[in-house]
């Protein structure tokens, strides 16, 4: 059985900031289930959510698809007019997907964490989480047919790795909470934790040259979104 915690971290009640607590609730598990079922598959030789985003995206869309059938990769978006350049700038979301009425555009960042370094995010990992907030808040459909209402929804699903070889850690995972709640800041809505079992926590990556193991303990899924209930 899979060890998975969900966190709420800020949330203002409302009809739509319920559909979408379940809705992060059910996609954030399912990532996870879709990622075992992966992992098992290939007998522990792989793990999908240990590649870069686009490596993710297959993963993510599987996740969705247990949830909605209504859903489209790469969905043509365009930000909110620039006052300065008075000009709209083309953009693609990385998922959209229809739950409950309620439209999801959901952008998808990932950062690894090393747990040997002294507790602080590092720079890449900031841009990243900045990155991402900028990018949810400019988000507009381009299609008539899916005009802005009431019912969208803009989420940012951020995915973080942390790993270790054979050093002793200087940050657990409570540790790692923390500063991910410091570096969204009031954006920061919920957090799932999949904790690893043992046999899933190893990744052997040696070759005959040298010997090279990293330790995966847990992996974290931070959603950030936009939503208005007033």
């Amino acid at each position: 059985m899979m060890n998975v915690e969900f966190k709420v971290i800020n949330f203002q009640d409302g009809e739509k900031a319920r559909i979408t607590k379940e809705f992060s609730q059910k996609l954030a598990e399912n990532i996870f289930k879709q990622a075992k079922r992966h992992f098992d598959a290939a007998e522990g030789d792989d793990h999908p959510l240990l590649y870069s985003e686009r490596g993710m995206y297959s993963t993510i869309a599987v996740a969705v698809d247990k949830i909605t059938p209504l859903h489209l990769s790469e969905y043509p978006l365009k930000k909110a007019k620039d006052k300065r350049l008075k000009i709209n700038t083309g953009m693609r979301v990385d998922l959209w997907c229809n739950y409950r009425e309620v439209d999801y555009f959901i952008e998808v960042k990932r950062s690894v964490l090393n747990l040997s370094e002294k507790a602080k995010l590092r720079k890449e990992t900031k841009e990243a989480i900045k990155s991402l907030i900028s990018k949810i808040k400019n988000l507009k459909p381009k299609s008539k047919k899916l005009e802005w209402t009431e019912k969208a929804v803009r989420l940012g699903l951020f995915i973080v790795l942390p790993w270790i070889t054979n050093k002793e850690p200087q940050k657990g995972k409570d540790e790692v909470i923390e500063l991910l709640q410091r570096g969204f800041g009031p954006n920061l809505n919920f957090l799932s934790i999949w904790n690893l079992s043992q046999r899933m926590r190893v990744m052997d990556y040696s070759t005959k040259e040298k010997e090279h193991k990293e330790y995966n303990p847990f992996i974290i899924i931070a959603l950030t979104f936009d939503v208005d209930d007033k």
